[in-house]
């Protein structure tokens, strides 16, 4: 993700904070108060806050009418197209490859004295081995559609680590425990998947055929299953969209497509399945990373636990 982008998504959070801390619909409201207020999560509230997670136009509009607001929600939807126009810049920076922008962060740190950084999916740039880089940049220039210029790349990166052997230089790291289990080989694995989810696989493969003939020419293959109309990948915000507009006509409260783990893991546990075999599932490298951070208990866990005790203690009489 570009600096410039969270800067922006975190500038958007700030107004949102001082919106809801001055709301005029009852005073300042805590971040638990409007989650219930607009039917969320709490986690949900703080995210949007702390630009870990980009709001939907719906979010913003709900959030100005719950703080009493409702006429700033031009302004809010605006900062967002601010975000997105700054996502399209980033595409368009890439468009010559990877290299020049890892030459610009060498010149970049070369003139930075004190250097905070924050991870929560992967290792910082400045910490990783030469093997990491490259399976990152490859990943990303196939993500991106942009040329393949990874060993370029890959030495500038190198390159701007040698920053950290310069004396007069600080670097604060802040690294989620999760990023140091994350896979990043670029290598295969079999996923076994749900009759329901294969039967609409194989459909949106007859769908994609039909879209690659009707674009012609204009058809890029890219190898992604679910791509835009001319082969090129979704990009990130409309595909959120898309999720939360699948997740309204079906009644159910929007998360963050990330979280849709989170559920399946949760789901499989509560099921009976092994935490051994969830872990393969989802490609964890650790049990303790399934159990702790990805697997939650549902309420209906705990009163099947609850009822086991019961039954327990009945025969101790």
């Amino acid at each position: 993700m570009s600096t410039d982008f969270q800067r922006a998504r975190v500038a958007l959070g700030a107004r949102l904070r001082e919106l809801r801390t001055e709301a005029r619909t009852g005073g300042r409201l805590s971040g638990r108060a409007l989650a219930e207020r607009l039917g969320w999560v709490q986690s949900k509230v703080s995210k949007l806050e702390s630009g870990r997670q980009t709001p939907t136009p719906a979010d913003l509009e709900a959030w100005a009418e719950a703080t009493g607001y409702p006429e700033l929600g031009d302004e809010l939807k605006a900062r967002l197209r601010g975000l997105e126009t700054t996502y399209r810049s980033l595409q368009r920076q890439f468009a010559a490859g990877h290299r020049v922008r890892q030459e610009d962060a060498v010149t970049e740190t070369k003139r930075t004295g004190t250097i905070r950084a924050f991870e929560s999916a992967r290792i910082p740039g400045l910490l990783q081995t030469a093997d990491y880089a490259r399976s990152i940049l490859t990943m990303s220039s196939l993500f991106l559609g942009t040329p393949r210029d990874t060993e370029d790349a890959v030495r500038a990166r190198m390159q701007r680590q040698e920053a950290l052997w310069q004396p007069g230089r600080s670097f604060f790291f802040l690294v989620w425990e999760a990023a140091l289990h994350v896979a990043v080989s670029g290598k295969r694995r079999p996923v076994p998947l749900p009759r329901i989810v294969v039967a609409a696989l194989r459909w949106q493969r007859l769908s994609q055929a039909e879209a690659q003939r009707k674009a012609g020419e204009k058809w890029e293959e890219t190898g992604y299953v679910f791509t835009t109309r001319h082969g090129r990948p979704i990009e990130p915000t409309n595909l959120y969209r898309s999720f939360v507009r699948v997740s309204s006509a079906a009644d159910v409260p929007a998360i963050r497509l990330h979280d849709a783990r989170h559920g399946c893991a949760t789901l499989l546990v509560a099921s009976g399945v092994p935490p051994r075999v969830v872990m393969e599932i989802l490609g964890h490298s650790q049990i303790g990373l399934t159990m702790n951070v990805y697997t939650h208990v549902t309420q209906d866990t705990q009163w099947e636990a609850i009822s086991n005790m019961d039954r327990l203690l009945k025969r101790r009489h």
